[in-house]
C-alpha cells in the first residue's frame, strides 16, 4: 500500500480532532442520530491471531493520566469512553496490494506495537494501569462497495467506527476495510484516545503501507509505552517531573487564582457554546507582524486571547492552559500511545504596547510546553498546596490549542505585505474587521470531566478560523462575540499601524469591561465579593460575631477576618475548613490574615470599627 492518497475528509483528523488537543467535541445531535442505525453492516470479518508478543501490566504512563482526567467515565463497572466522530484515519490503497497482503501488514504492525495490544485498569472509578496483551483476536470489518461510491462509503464508517463506545478492556484501534471489485480500496481505522493520539494513527498507517507494498517498516520501535512508564517512574524522570513541578508551584503562587472573579451571567438553555470566526484580513495580520516582531503566530493570537480576556474581566494578568504535545524527541516523536499534557501559562497584560504583551506571550508559550511533561499527580498536589496557602480555589479553566493547519500553504501563496491593488483606504491592505461568521454548535450538558470556561483553537491558514467555546454560565454569548471581534480589530490595527501603545488597547478592542457593583473589591490578583466571603466566614465560624474587612496594604487592599469569641480560635483548622468550603466558587477569597477580638463593635458593619477593638491574637491561618 503506498502513501498517496484521495482527497478525503477523514485523511486528516476533523478540526475538533487536533493532534495537540486533550479535548475531544461530542457529535452533534443530527450525526449521533445517524450512528448505528444499521445501513452499513459489514459483509464479513477477517480476524488476525496476534501471538508471541510482548506482555506487561504496568502504572498508567503520565499521557494516559492526563487524558483520564479530560475523559475517563466509568458506568457502573465497565469503563467507557465516547469518542466522539473525530477520532479516525481513512486512507486511499493503490492498485496492487490484495487483502491477504494488508491483512498480514496490519498483524505485523498489531505485533510490533504494545499501544495497540493495550487495555486500562479501573480502581474505584479512577486509572490505575495499563495491560499490554502479548496474544489475542483482532477483527477486521470488510464492506463491500461500488466503484462510484467508495469514499463516501469509507467517510460514513470511518464515523460510525469511531462513535462506538470503547471500553477499557477493549484494544484501542478498530480497522474495517472497503474493497471494489473484490481488493481494498479504503482502510480505515478507529482510535481510542485514552490510549492513543492521532499522530500515533498516522504512524500506524505509515507502517502498514510500507509493509503492505513489500517496502518494509519499523518492526522494532526505538520506544513504547511501555518504556515511556518505565522512564517516568526512574529517576531520570522523577527528576524532569521536579523541576516541572517547581515550574508550576512558581506560576501558580504569582497568576490569578481565577479569570472568572466577576457576577456570572444567566446561561443559555443550551449552556456550552462553541463559535467561529474566519478572517483573511486577521490572517494578513498575523502574518504581517509575525515577519515584524518576529514572535510566532500562535503567541500572537494567545496574546490577543489574553489581551481581550483580561480587558473584559478586568484582569492586569491572565492564566490560560495550553495544551501540550511532548513529541520534542525523536523516540517520542514515534513513539504510539498518547503523550498530551497540560501546560500552564502566566501572561502579563501591562505591557507598554501590545508587541511587549505578544512578546510576552511567546515566552509563556515556550516555558509551557518545556514544563507540561510531568506527572499529573504531581501537579495536582503542588495546587492543593497552593490554593491552601493562597486561599483561593484555583480555576485554571481558561485552555489554549494551537493547530498550525494550513500554515505551510500559506506561507507559500500569500505575500507578507499586500500587493498595490489591494490596498485599501488606509493604505494597509487589510479590509474592515469584524468578520464574524456566528455560532457552531451548541451543547446542553458538560461535554468532559474537567470544568471548561472558555476554550480557543486556532487553526492557520488562509482564513485562520478561530473555533471559540465557552461555558454561557461565565461568558455570554454576546460576550463571545465581543471577544473575537475584539482579538481582530487589534490585530488588524497592529500589523497597519505599527504596533497599538498600551493606553490605546481598550478603544482599539472596543471589549467593555464586565459589571461589579460596589460590594466587589479588587485584590492584587483578582476581585473578590465581600459579601459572600463574609456569609461563608460565618458558615465556617458557626458564629454571627465575626465579619470579613478590607484593608489596604501595598499591594492594594487585602481581607481580614475578624472573629470574637470566648476560646481563643484554631485559625489553622477554621483557615483550611474556609479554603474547602470555597472550592469551585470564583466570588470569594479567605482572608489574607484572622484577628481574634475580645468583642463585637458597636458598628459590625464599620471595618474601622473592627480594626479599634482589641486584638487578642493574629495568624494567617497558613501554618
Amino acid at each position: 500500500m503506498a502513501t498517496s492518497r484521495r482527497a478525503n475528509r477523514a485523511t486528516a483528523p476533523d478540526r475538533a480532532g487536533t493532534p495537540h488537543s486533550c479535548f475531544e467535541f461530542p457529535a452533534t445531535v443530527e450525526i449521533a442520530d445517524r450512528v448505528g442505525c444499521g445501513v452499513l453492516e459489514p459483509t464479513r470479518f477477517l480476524t488476525i491471531s496476534v501471538t508471541g508478543a510482548a506482555a506487561a501490566a504496568l502504572p498508567p504512563t503520565w499521557g494516559q493520566l492526563c487524558i483520564w482526567q479530560w475523559h475517563g467515565i466509568v458506568d457502573q463497572d465497565e469503563a467507557v469512553f465516547d469518542n466522539g466522530q473525530s477520532c479516525h484515519v481513512c486512507y486511499y490503497i493503490p492498485d496492487g496490494c490484495d487483502l491477504d497482503t494488508l491483512a498480514d501488514a496490519i498483524g505485523q504492525v498489531l505485533h510490533s506495537h504494545d499501544a495497540l495490544r493495550t487495555t486500562l485498569e479501573i480502581a474505584d472509578g479512577e486509572l490505575a494501569g495499563q495491560l499490554i496483551a502479548g496474544s489475542g483476536e483482532f477483527p477486521i470489518e470488510i464492506h463491500v462497495s461500488d466503484p462510484g461510491d467508495a469514499e463516501s462509503v469509507a467517510d460514513t464508517i470511518a464515523k460510525e467506527l469511531s462513535a462506538r463506545p470503547w471500553t477499557c478492556r477493549e484494544w484501542p484501534v478498530r480497522v474495517s476495510v472497503v474493497t471494489v471489485a473484490g481488493r481494498p480500496d479504503f482502510i480505515v481505522t478507529a482510535y481510542n484516545r485514552l490510549l492513543i493520539d492521532v499522530q500515533s494513527m498516522e504512524s500506524v498507517i505509515d507502517e502498514m503501507s510500507k509493509l503492505a507494498s513489500g517496502r518494509g517498516g519499523e518492526l522494532v520501535p526505538r520506544w513504547q509505552s511501555g518504556q515511556e512508564t518505565r522512564h517516568e517512574l526512574a529517576p531520570a524522570g522523577a527528576a524532569i517531573s521536579d523541576r516541572a513541578v517547581r515550574y508550576w508551584r512558581t506560576v501558580l503562587t504569582q497568576c490569578p487564582p481565577s479569570m472568572f472573579d466577576f457576577p456570572p451571567p444567566p446561561p443559555d438553555e443550551l449552556r456550552y457554546v462553541m463559535a467561529e470566526m474566519q478572517s483573511i484580513s486577521l490572517a494578513r495580520a498575523v502574518r504581517v507582524l509575525r515577519k515584524r516582531w518576529r514572535v510566532p503566530e500562535a503567541a500572537l493570537v494567545l496574546g490577543a486571547l489574553a489581551l481581550v480576556l483580561g480587558q473584559h474581566t478586568g484582569h492586569r494578568a491572565a492564566v490560560v492552559q495550553l495544551f501540550a504535545g511532548n513529541r520534542t524527541d525523536r523516540d517520542r516523536r514515534r513513539m504510539l500511545g498518547t503523550l498530551l499534557s497540560e501546560g500552564l501559562m502566566h501572561i502579563d497584560l501591562t505591557g507598554a504596547s501590545f508587541a511587549v504583551i505578544a512578546r510576552g506571550a511567546a515566552k509563556a508559550i515556550s516555558a509551557a510546553n518545556q514544563f507540561a511533561y510531568c506527572d499529573p499527580a504531581a501537579v495536582a498536589a503542588v495546587r492543593e498546596e497552593i490554593q491552601l496557602s493562597r486561599g483561593a480555589f484555583l480555576d485554571l479553566a481558561v485552555y489554549y490549542n494551537d493547530m498550525q493547519t494550513g500554515q505551510e500553504a500559506l506561507d507559500q501563496s500569500d505575500p507578507v505585505e499586500p500587493e498595490p491593488e489591494e490596498r485599501s483606504a488606509n493604505g494597509s491592505g487589510l479590509s474592515a474587521p469584524d468578520t464574524w461568521s456566528g455560532w457552531d454548535r451548541a451543547w446542553q450538558a458538560k461535554v468532559t470531566r474537567k470544568d471548561i470556561r472558555l476554550l480557543l483553537t486556532a487553526q492557520h491558514g488562509a482564513t485562520m478560523p478561530l473555533l471559540l467555546f465557552c461555558d454561557t454560565a461565565y461568558l455570554s454569548r454576546e460576550t463571545m462575540r465581543l471577544l473575537l471581534c475584539g482579538m481582530e480589530r487589534l490585530l488588524v490595527a497592529a500589523a497597519s499601524s505599527g504596533d497599538v501603545d498600551g493606553a490605546d488597547l481598550a478603544s482599539v478592542t472596543g471589549v467593555p469591561e464586565v459589571a461589579r457593583d460596589a460590594g466587589w473589591v479588587r485584590l492584587a490578583t483578582g476581585w473578590v465579593d465581600v459579601a459572600a466571603t463574609s456569609e461563608v466566614w460565618r458558615t465556617v465560624t458557626g458564629s454571627e460575631a465575626c465579619a470579613v474587612m478590607v484593608e489596604e496594604d501595598a499591594d492594594g487592599h487585602r481581607l481580614v477576618g475578624y472573629l470574637a469569641s470566648a476560646a481563643q480560635p484554631l485559625f489553622a483548622e477554621l483557615h483550611q475548613q474556609f479554603v474547602a468550603a470555597i472550592r469551585g466558587r470564583d466570588d470569594t477569597r479567605a482572608p489574607a490574615t484572622y484577628r481574634w477580638v475580645a468583642t463585637v463593635p458597636a458598628r459590625p458593619e464599620d471595618a474601622a470599627a473592627w480594626a479599634r477593638e482589641r486584638v487578642l491574637s493574629e495568624d494567617d491561618g497558613r501554618g
